[in-house]
Order: C-alpha cells, then structure tokens, then sequence
C-alpha cells in the first residue's frame, strides 16, 4: 500500500537514446521490475507500434498481449502506477516510465517519498538504463508534481501561466522541446542547463569555457560540482541544489554558449 505520497517528484530523463529493436521486451521487463522494485507494480500501459495505438489500458491486459503477440515493431511505451483513486495518467501518477524510439528519450519518475533524487537507489537505476539504452545525454532533478515533472523532460509546460512572471520559464521549458526533443541539438554538445544530476559525455565535456573545457572547469574547483564516471562513456556531474544558480551564472559569465 503506497502511504505518506509526496508533492515532489523526482525524475531521469535520457535523451539521445540508442533503441535497438531486438532489445524492446529487455527494456520492457527492466522497467517493470523498477516498478515492482518499488512495491509499485503498473497498473496501466500504453503502447505505440506493433498494432497497438498508444491508448492507455489496464496493465494487465496489455502485458498479456504482449507476451503473446511479441515485441516487434513497437516503438514505445508508457507505464504508470496510478496514486490511489486517480483516473488520469499522464498527471496522476506514483511511478511512471516513458520509452520513445522516435523521440529517442527514456524518462522514468517517481515521487520523492518513493524514492528521491539524490539517493543510491534512483542513481542504481540510472546506471542501469544508461548501460541498456547508451544515451547522449541526461538531467535528474525533482519537481513539484502540480509542474507536470515527466512533461517537463520532453519540453510540456504544466501549472505555469504563459504571461506574466511565469512566461520566461515557460518559454525555457518550450525551448527544449522544439531544440532538445525535436533537433536534438545535445549532441552538439548543448546542456538544458544545470540540475542536481547531468549525465554527460564528451559531446559536453570537451566543449570550451573560456580556455579551459568544460570537463576541466568542473574538476578544477570543488563549488563547480563533482564529476565522476558512470561508465567509460558518461560521466555524472553532481551539483548542490544550492549551488546551482552560482553554478549557471559562472557559466554565462564566462560566455559558455552550450547552456540553453
């Protein structure tokens, strides 16, 4: 039974990812299990490609059709773990997942009482979907759920008004869906910005901050953040909620142009 569910949720987004069709019912089962792991088993599903059409069914049923229709030409799915008495998906959610072969992302949240970015447990199944899915790039952080925080990966806005106050964060969070999700433009080295985690490769890494890269600029100066290897081709950049607004103003002092 899920108790004490929070406000916050905490949420990885891969972008860049490398879906090999062989792999689909891999990735499938890999995410149910996370699911599971989290005594949160889906209770709907969505699927595109392979004959189904993207409509969000009980889990149960889907999951039986897959196993006997087969994984091939599907091209995504969505699974969510509903809060209690929640009729609403893609808003109401304890844990959800979200896999697009199109849009080449992987986004899995969950909310903060579940488990919370920073923690060894969401950085567990961090390393796990970038050894499956080798991503180009990727962003942990949590946000308020009345936010939309798995909309916001792909560039959605939720609960922001698009006038007044609100609008230069909504038009930052537009911006990546028409730069990041459709022109892709992190593998030119390009960051949505800076969050508590920034999963990078040397498509960032090598890019300049004055005369210094940007991997250099991280490691020379412990306020910068903290820089470790997930595997030999991505690297964590770990920086303190706190330290984050120091953090992008070091940056556009320094005219690093790569920070959107």
């Amino acid at each position: 039974m899920l108790v004490n569910v929070s406000a916050e949720a905490s949420v990885i987004a891969l972008y860049g990812v490398d879906f090999l069709p062989g792999r689909t019912m891999a990735y499938y089962r890999s995410l149910v299990d996370w699911f599971d792991l989290l005594n949160s088993h889906p209770d709907r599903i969505g699927v595109s490609g392979g004959g189904f059409n993207d409509t969000v069914s009980e889990f149960d049923v889907i999951d039986r059709q897959l196993m006997l229709r087969g994984f091939d030409g599907v091209r995504g799915f969505s699974l969510y773990k509903l809060t209690p008495g929640a009729t609403i998906p893609g808003y109401h959610w304890c844990v959800t997942a979200d896999v697009s072969a199109d849009d080449c992302y992987c986004i899995i949240g969950t909310h903060s009482s579940i488990a919370r970015i920073p923690s060894e447990s969401m950085l567990g199944i961090a390393r796990a979907l970038i050894r499956d899915f080798t991503p180009a790039y990727g962003i942990g952080y949590r946000r308020e759920m009345r936010l939309g925080p798995s909309l916001y990966a792909i560039g959605g806005c939720m609960g922001l008004q698009p006038w007044g106050a609100d609008k230069p964060e909504g038009d930052r969070i537009e911006r990546w869906r028409e730069q990041g999700i459709k022109q892709r433009c992190y593998a030119n080295g390009y960051l949505r910005g800076v969050f508590p985690w920034n999963f990078l490769t040397k498509s960032q890494l090598n890019q300049f901050v004055g005369e210094e890269t940007f991997g250099d600029w991280i490691l020379r100066n412990p306020v910068n953040g903290r820089l470790s290897a997930i595997d030999s081709r991505m690297w964590l950049w770990e920086v303190e909620e706190s330290q984050i607004p120091h953090v992008e103003s070091g940056l556009s002092r320094l005219n690093f142009d790569r920070l959107l």
